[in-house]
């Protein structure tokens, strides 16, 4: 990778790092949420956008299922490898989808120490103007003590559901080699 391209990855980062920060999460870490609370944002119900402002909603809507979406994805990665179980309820249907690729992270020997998780913009990969459904790129880097860093890319599909809150349905993240 080019310095240029670390350069605006880092930028990106900050820039989201400062956007939390501003706005605030909204909701508790998943460590601290009461085991019948949701811990995903709540997403408005497609029935409460009127039909005529829903061209209108989804540029700002677009943005805002992004970052949801990626907050969603900190959380669950967040979870792996100490607690599957109560990461494997960020997927639908409570487990990853058949085909699901995520190289070791269900399989880390620890915890991290550090969790960097990039994205570049999400891509609508359905047709809906509503962006309940996106496919959002990742790049993760993960820290342990006294180790060079893992790093990881690929994307996770990721929906609202019927309650509005986001899941994961399907994934292809793969391991970078070492030096790459």
């Amino acid at each position: 990778m080019n310095r240029t391209a670390l350069w605006w990855l880092v930028a990106l980062g900050l820039a989201l790092a400062a956007l939390l920060a501003l706005r605030g999460c909204g909701h508790a870490a998943p460590e601290d949420t009461p085991a019948t609370a949701s811990p995903w944002p709540a997403r408005p119900a497609a029935s409460a956008i009127a039909p005529g402002a829903a061209a209108a909603a989804a540029a700002p809507r677009d943005a805002g299922a992004f970052r949801e979406a990626l907050a969603m994805l900190r959380a669950y990665v967040a979870l792996l490898p100490a607690d599957i179980a109560q990461a494997d309820r960020y997927w639908a249907n409570g487990t990853p989808a058949a085909g699901a690729r995520e190289a070791d992270l269900r399989a880390l020997p620890a915890p991290p120490d550090r969790i960097k998780l990039g994205s570049r913009a999400a891509e609508a990969f359905l047709a809906a103007a509503t962006a309940d459904a996106v496919r959002v790129p990742v790049e993760l880097q993960l820290g342990y003590r006294g180790q060079p860093s893992r790093r990881y890319a690929g994307w996770y599909e990721v929906r609202a559901d019927a309650d509005g809150r986001w899941v994961i349905t399907g994934a292809a993240v793969d391991a970078v080699p070492a030096g790459q």
